[in-house]
């Protein structure tokens, strides 16, 4: 049975045995599927980019039903690897909603890393709306960096479900494979459909789930398609097919009850989550660092960073802390100056290795234009198992410890 198409009429929602985006579920996941239509009514209420429409989308988030959103994340008995290292990063146990919640309301967070200035937009608007800047700050931080924070904890519980012990012999972990089956639903969403083709609308519009950032990003990138060399919209990018692959490999493991291949394969799916924020963020940095200075492009620049930052910081203190020099909002180079696109693209690619990435998976810069406005950096050589000197020296000043904190990962 087909999936409905959200845009002809009502979504039922995948059931039991059906595919999402190639993934198939053994569970019921209509409920957790369904998700991404509160995150497409958020994103509609705030369309017009001016200021009005954020008082609209502010009052969904903090009253209507939108405030799903904010309450964030399901699972809460233990925290996840990812999680546990963005709280850390932040210092901040709900992050999400902080960021959040400060864009809505025109005001700074206070976080320790990742602070954003809200208050201290560029407003070099030019036809966007007044507001748009804070739109864009909230409506991308809560679809895809929260869209995050639930997909593994929902994999956390799985891994936890699986741990106390179940196999295929005896109950197959029922329980856990529904929770692992929910991690893919919220990822990909309802609006997706069963082939993950961009959504099953005439026109070919996106979803409104994390699994849409790598097909976004993918055009810009000729990163679509099983080859990775396609711009076509109308595939699924090359990102999106490993993702899934590697939810089907955690789907057997955690069938079979081996929780311990199941959270080896969750740290490779959260390795390789990264490469569609690395995307977002050099494309805008980009665009930053050649005179831009609109608020929309300064928002979604920092934002975009803001889901892979906890893990560069995690390899590099020092390399996480250049890169928000530069795109901090209201506190670096973004919206004032011409960013340094250079350094923050070496803060990422001297730590590719460290955070699971390959310049491969990143790809070359498009953007639109017919010949790469950036090429892809090269994986460096290894001699013996060692890096050569040449590259440790260029990556000497973008490395360094990892970061470290004090604060206690968790949920109150």
């Amino acid at each position: 049975m087909a999936i409905a198409i959200l845009a002809v009429s009502s979504f039922t929602g995948a059931q039991a045995g059906q595919r999402i985006a190639g993934y198939y579920a053994e569970t019921d996941v209509s409920d957790v599927i369904e998700k991404d239509l509160i995150q497409k009514e958020f994103e509609t209420l705030m369309g017009e980019e001016d200021c009005d429409s954020l008082e609209n989308g502010k009052e969904f988030y903090t009253n209507g039903d939108g405030k799903f959103l904010a309450d964030l994340p399901t699972y809460t008995d233990k925290v996840s690897p990812h999680v546990a290292t963005a709280q850390s990063y932040f210092q901040d146990q709900y992050f999400w909603d902080t960021w959040v919640t400060a864009a809505l309301n025109k005001e700074d967070t206070a976080f320790e890393r990742g602070n954003a200035k809200f208050t201290a937009f560029p407003n070099n608007i030019d036809d966007d709306g007044g507001c748009v800047g804070f739109e864009e700050g909230a409506k991308k931080f809560s679809n895809y960096v929260a869209g995050m924070v639930e997909i593994f904890q929902f994999t956390q519980a799985a891994i936890d479900l699986a741990a106390k012990g179940c196999s295929a012999q005896t109950d197959g972990c029922k329980d856990a494979i529904s929770m692992w089956d929910n991690a893919v639903a919220y990822f990909v969403g309802s609006l997706e459909g069963e082939d993950g083709n961009q959504g099953t609308a005439e026109d070919g519009s996106y979803g409104k789930s994390v699994y849409t950032l790598a097909d976004k990003r993918c055009d810009d990138y000729a990163k679509c398609g099983v080859d990775g060399k396609s711009t076509m919209k109308d595939v699924p990018s090359k990102a999106n097919l490993v993702l899934i692959n590697l939810f089907a490999q955690g789907a057997q493991a955690i069938w079979s009850g081996d929780a311990m291949e199941a959270k080896k394969i969750a740290t490779k799916i959260d390795q390789k989550m990264s490469v569609p924020f690395i995307q977002g963020t050099l494309r805008y940095t980009y665009r930053l660092g050649n005179g831009s200075t609109k608020d929309k492009e300064v928002a979604e620049g920092y934002t975009f960073a803001m889901g892979v930052l906890p893990k560069l910081w995690k390899c590099s203190a020092a390399a996480a802390e250049l890169v928000e020099s530069e795109l901090g909002i209201g506190q670096g180079t973004a919206g004032t100056k011409n960013v340094d696109f250079k350094a923050v693209e070496a803060a990422f690619q001297c730590n590719y290795n460290c955070m699971g990435v390959l310049c491969s998976e990143v790809g070359s810069l498009f953007d639109g234009d017919d010949s790469a406005r950036l090429k892809a950096c090269k994986d460096p050589k290894k001699v013996c198992g060692r890096e050569k000197k040449k590259f440790k020296k260029f990556c000497k000043i973008y490395r360094g410890k990892g970061g470290k904190t004090k604060f206690k990962p968790g949920f109150d």
